[in-house]
């Protein structure tokens, strides 16, 4: 995950996606995640501190994507 600022958003960009985790096939190297359920990310402490607390069930991640932004569903498990 790596900081970063793209003008109007700011949030983290995916930089490395392991296989198999919960997000997987939903968010793609240079994704920026913009937010966490109803959390803003800012930078990566806020990616941590909200990723921390999340729990079991579903959840929505709203990604930059070349420019889109997008809705993500993703299930915790």
């Amino acid at each position: 995950i790596d900081k970063s600022n793209n003008g109007l958003q700011t949030g983290v960009k995916a930089m490395f996606i392991k296989k198999n985790p919960p997000a997987d096939g939903q968010i793609q190297e240079n994704d920026i995640i913009i937010k966490i359920g109803n959390d803003d990310i800012m930078n990566v402490n806020s990616f941590v501190e909200s990723s921390n607390s999340l729990k079991s069930g579903f959840i929505t991640l709203q990604i930059l994507r070349k420019g889109q932004k997008m809705n993500k569903i993703i299930a915790i498990n």
